[in-house]
C-alpha cells in the first residue's frame, strides 16, 4: 500500500518536476541523464535482489540497449521536447491515457477485437482522467502536446507496454 502511494506521488509530480528540470537543462540532456539514472538504478536493484549474472547481461546486451534507447531515452526525449510548449496538466492528461492506448495498440498488433464493454470502460476512464487533471477547466492544446502523445508510443511498443510483448 505504501509503495502504491509513493508511486502515485512520484508519477503525479513527474510533469511539474520535468518543467523545473527543463528550465535548467536541454531536453536531450535531461533524457540522457534520466536514461543513465534508470540504468544505474536497474542494475543496482538487480545486484541487490538477484545478483548480477554477467553472462546473461552480455547475451541480452543488444536487447537491453535497444529497449532502453527506444523505451526510456526516446520516451523521455519526446516528453521533454514536448514539455517545452505544453503544460504539466495537459501532459498528465495525455500520459494518463497510456493504459487505454496500450490496450488499443495491443489489439491492433494482435489483430483482435476490443469488446463494447471494454470500450465503454475506456471511455469512463478517460472522462475520469480528464476530470481529475482538470481538462475541462480551460486547458488548451499546444504544439508540444502532439509530441507528448507520440512519445508514449515507444514505451507502448516495449514488451512491458504492449501486453507482454509481441
Amino acid at each position: 500500500m505504501i509503495l502504491s502511494g509513493l508511486a502515485a506521488v512520484f508519477w503525479g509530480t513527474n510533469f511539474e518536476a520535468t518543467r523545473v528540470v527543463l528550465s535548467e537543462a536541454t531536453p536531450w540532456t535531461a533524457a540522457a541523464l534520466r536514461f543513465a539514472l534508470a540504468a544505474v538504478a536497474a542494475l543496482a536493484w538487480l545486484a541487490l535482489t538477484r545478483g548480477l549474472d554477467f553472462a546473461v547481461l552480455r547475451r541480452n546486451a543488444l536487447a537491453f540497449v535497444t529497449l532502453g534507447l527506444i523505451g526510456i531515452t526516446g520516451f523521455n526525449a519526446a516528453l521533454f521536447l514536448g514539455m517545452k510548449s505544453s503544460s504539466p496538466v495537459t501532459a498528465a492528461l495525455i500520459m494518463g491515457t497510456t493504459p487505454l492506448t496500450t490496450h488499443l495498440l495491443d489489439a491492433v498488433i494482435r489483430r483482435r477485437r476490443v469488446g463494447g464493454r471494454v470500450l465503454f470502460g475506456m471511455g469512463i476512464s478517460l472522462i475520469g482522467l480528464a476530470l481529475t487533471v482538470g481538462a475541462f477547466r480551460g486547458t488548451h492544446l499546444a504544439a508540444g502536446d502532439l509530441m507528448i502523445a507520440g512519445e508514449a508510443l515507444p514505451g507502448r511498443c516495449t514488451p512491458s507496454g504492449a501486453g507482454g510483448g509481441w
